[in-house]
Formats: C-alpha cells, structure tokens, sequence
C-alpha cells in the first residue's frame, strides 16, 4: 500500500471499557453502534500494562513496548538520588510514538485527547492534548494555531471530564458535556483537518466508573438503594452517549476506512484499600519518625478533605497559597519516615522501593545477596497477607521488577510491583493500594469515595478493509496495536517494538507487517523536553487526586 491507495484508520478510545458491562448492555440492544461492529468485525479482549494504569498502559498503546522501554511507570516518576517523585507528562516517555512513523512515512494523523500528550509534540498532522493539560492559557495543540480556533468554536472548552468537583450530580454533568465536546470537536476536526488515521480518545466512562459502580452494584458493599434510585444507571446511560458518539463519527468517516475500538485496561467493582506502608510498619520494614506522626496524620487529613463535599475550600484556608498537592505529597512520604531504620517503603509510583544503599540517599541495605533476600522475603510474605473478607487476599500478585520490565528504562521501576487483587467476582473481595503512613489507620479500609478499580483486560473490536467478519480474537495486548496499524498502513514496524501485528484480526495473507531496523536514537533522553512548572503540577495533581490516581 502507498498513499495513493488512500488508506485509512480510526482508533476509538474508550478509557476503562470492559465487556462484563458491554456485554450484557449490547445484548440487550442497549449499545446497537457496538453491536454492529461486532457483528461486522472481529473482538474480544485487550491486555493491558501491569499496573493497568491509564498513564503507563496509554504510553504503551502510543509506542508499541512495555514500561520497561518507555520508562512510563505511573503519573508520577521517581527523581534520581531522591525520595522525591515529579509529575509526568509526555516528555517523560522516552520511546518515539508509532504516529511519528507514520507521519515520517507521508501520511497524515489526526490526534485527539489521548492521554499523555501534553506537552503536545511535532506530528506530520495535527494534534489536541488529553489528559494531564493544565489549561487553556497553555499549548495544548499542534500546530499551535489551530488551538486558537478549537477555542473560538469551543469558548467554554472543558480540558477533562472533571476538574475540582465534589458534588456527584455535577461530575455526571460534567462527564456527558465532556464527550459531547469531544465529539463535536472530533466531527469538526475530522471534516476540517486532513488526516489518514484519525484517534480519539473519551475518557469520562473511567470517572464514572470509579465513583458510581455501587450504585449499579447492588452487591457492592457500598450499595446503596436510595442513592441507586438516583445514581444506578449513569455508567449506562454514558455507555450509551458513547456508542451514539461512535455511531456519528463513523457516519462521518471514509468508506473502507479500519476502525478500532478500544480501552486501555478494564474494570471492576472495588470495595477494600489495602494500606502497604502501614503493613510495612507493623512488620518491620519500614519504621515513621515518633516525632511527626501527628504531623503526617493532621497533613494527610487536610489533603483528603477533598472527599467530603464542599469542604475543598476549608483545605485551601489552612494551607499557605504555595503548598499544593506536590508539597503535600513529599511532605506526607520524605517527612513521616525515619530512612535510617527503614529498609523498605511503597512509594508513590505505584511499587515498593528498597532503601538500597549507595542508590537512595539515606540507604541502609546493601547491594547483592541481602537486597535479593529481602525482595524474596517481601515477596512471600506478601502473597501470605489474609484480609477481614473471607481471608480474602488483598494481592493478587507481587512481582519483582526485573520479573516485568526489561530495556532502556527498566532500572526505573520500583524493585517490587504489587498488583491488588482486581478479578474478584464480589466487589468486596477487591482492593486498592494506599501508600498512607497515617498511624491512626490500620492495615486494611474501605475504597471510599471509590467504589471501582481498574483490571487487566480491556477491549478490542475491529472492523473495515480485511478484517474477519464476526469472530473472536484472544491474546491481544495494548502494545500490538501499534504494529497492526503501521502493517495496515504498509509502513514498515520499527525492530524496537515490543507488540506484534494481530494477523489474526485479518484474513489469511491480508497484512504482511515487515519489520525495519530501528536507529536506537530516535527519542531523545526520557525526560528530556518541557516539566510542569509547580502551578501547573499542583492543577494536574490536585486533578488526578479528584479522579482517584493518585492516593
């Protein structure tokens, strides 16, 4: 194929879609825009990253490889030398996005709102920043002129489904307005901008479902009838908002065009927390300064007065104008922990970090045979943890590093990955993980204000030029879907990439997904290129905060 034979492709994202809520919804003629391309095309399940994090799982969609070589691990990265951890954004993603091979190869891309692209970067296209965009007094689009007529069309443009909200009727309000914005903005742009592979991604069904499962649940231990009355059918109704919006966009693209739908990671009812610092404390590993614990417990109470409604403000009046969230974070994590005693402590990008000597600033364990004895012993006593639900384990799995992660930025990641358990059929059998070190809590508490959690496999269905008509696919991963669409393209896959073109999506022979030696260089330094300045994190944070990533 060349660019003469005009193909095209459109990628739909539904941030946090899984099928047991699809599912039943799409055989009940509930969602008929999903059921056609199912019947049209071929689907079924898309594994995400582990985490299954928007942030790492999105950076693996946009490059084709794992964390490990793209060094995007969480919504925040560990500084070096330090017990500090920063804001991420786009530039921390140290692997070149497939839309830059694309774009290298003459055709033309059109990306809308994915997450992780902000600071917007060049494309041969055009391109509107998603998720972690701070504002409208910032660039946000490429080229920059075009987002002076994104603002003249949209004067009241929303850069998220919600920002500083407490009230759920207003997250609700605000999540449909979001999609309506991007649709509007997708139809517009489709029809006004050039493009070859058009992506969008909506990412308000994630917002609901991490507030409003419970309502939909009625075996959620947080179930409430009244509030069901009320709240039940928000995630459906939105499902439904979403699968018209896709309907119109697909009215309104090319005939022949490739269409992929798809979500980054799925999700589930979730009911538990399970505090892993406070379990680190109890055992041995970790040990807080006596002389600060009232300190960390008063600084912990004021950054989590943004879960009662309306008391937002009360926080803002107690803090200095200067001290967001960032100093918050540090305040809670660097000052409650005496680093001289302690060997290991869950850090806020997600994993468990051994206060290594020679690597941490304070470091007490040495390098070698005792570094691996206590992951080893970390590991199994972990896995041994019974909580209060039917002696219900709170992990589902702990993994060590080097067990997930290889490339460029492997030495990155935390030494152990704790992924909680997310699969269980009751809500109340499922758990967060909570990096407070607040002694007046224990080891295990509710999720509230969140009643679901991401889990591992999200969706994929496919239909359009080659693609088998109603079957099934199993085995897709989040970072094939680069190398499937630079093979639908005909546009050589760089060797660096991780995925593998799904053949199976295709009937016999249809694609041919020839690699390319790749240059090693392509992407500067991870890192490399614009930071959030400390207004600019503080609104990010405090925004990621309000939605449940960060704890």
């Amino acid at each position: 194929m060349n660019n003469s034979t005009k193909t095209k492709a459109i990628v739909i994202g539904l941030d946090g879609a899984d099928w047991r809520l699809l599912r039943p919804l799409i055989h009940s003629g509930k969602l008929p825009t999903l059921n056609r391309l199912i019947q049209e095309g071929c689907h079924g399940p898309l594994r995400s990253t582990i985490r299954p994090e928007s942030s790492a799982a999105w950076s693996s969609f946009a490059t084709g490889v794992w964390p490990g070589e793209h060094g995007v691990y969480s919504f925040l990265r560990h500084e070096e030398d330090s017990y500090n951890f920063k804001l991420a954004n786009s530039s921390t993603i140290g692997a070149p996005r497939f839309w830059k091979t694309l774009g290298d190869a003459g055709y033309k891309v059109g990306l809308v709102n994915i997450p992780f692209t902000y600071p917007p970067q060049q494309v041969n296209g055009f391109m509107v920043g998603g998720m972690l965009t701070p504002g409208v007094d910032v660039t946000f689009t490429h080229p920059p002129d075009l987002q002076g007529r994104i603002l003249s069309r949209f004067p009241n443009y929303r850069q998220d489904a919600a920002d500083d909200l407490d009230e759920r009727d207003a997250l609700i309000e605000s999540a449909d307005a979001f999609t309506a914005q991007q649709m509007e903005l997708a139809l517009f742009l489709m029809r006004e901008e050039e493009w070859d592979l058009f992506t969008i991604v909506f990412t308000a069904l994630d917002r609901l479902q991490h507030y409003f499962w419970r309502d939909m649940d009625r075996h959620h231990p947080a179930h409430d009838s009244e509030d069901a009355l009320h709240y039940g059918r928000a995630i459906e109704t939105h499902l439904a908002q979403l699968d018209a919006a896709i309907g119109l966009l697909l009215a309104d693209s090319p005939e022949n065009t490739l269409v992929l739908v798809m979500s980054d990671h799925g999700f589930n009812g979730c009911a538990n927390r399970f505090f892993v610092n406070r379990w680190l404390e109890e055992n041995g590993y970790l040990v807080t300064r006596k002389q600060s614990k009232r300190q960390a417990s008063v600084v912990e109470k004021i950054s989590n007065l943004k879960s009662v409604p309306l008391l937002r403000r009360v926080k803002r009046a107690l803090l200095p104008a200067d001290w967001g969230p960032a100093s918050l974070r540090i305040s809670r994590l660097a000052q409650s922990i005496d680093w001289s005693r302690t060997r290991a402590y869950f850090a806020p990008d997600g994993g468990i970090r051994i206060n290594l000597k020679g690597r941490e600033p304070e470091g007490i364990v040495e390098p070698g045979q005792p570094l691996e004895s206590i992951k080893a012993e970390l590991k199994r006593e972990l896995l041994s943890i019974e909580s209060d639900w039917e002696n219900q384990p709170p992990l589902g799995q702990v993994y060590l590093s080097e067990e997930l992660y290889r490339g460029r930025y492997a030495k990155n990641a935390a030494d152990l990955i704790l992924e909680p358990q997310r699969e269980c059929l009751q809500s109340a059998g499922n758990f967060i993980l909570d990096g407070s070190t607040d002694s007046s809590k224990g080891i295990f508490g509710s999720a509230e204000p969140y009643s679901g959690n991401h889990a591992l496999d999200g969706i994929l269905i496919a239909t359009g030029p080659g693609v088998n008509g109603s079957s099934e696919i199993d085995g897709a991963t989040i970072v094939d879907l680069a190398p499937t669409l630079l093979a639908s393209f005909d546009v050589p896959i760089p060797d660096r990439m991780e995925g593998e073109v799904l053949i199976d999506l295709f009937s016999p022979g249809y694609l041919a997904g020839s690699r390319s030696e790749s240059s090693g260089d392509e992407e500067g330094p991870q890192g490399e290129g614009d930071e959030f300045d400390e207004q600019e994190e503080n609104i990010v944070e405090a925004r990621l905060r309000n939605l449940g990533y960060l704890d």
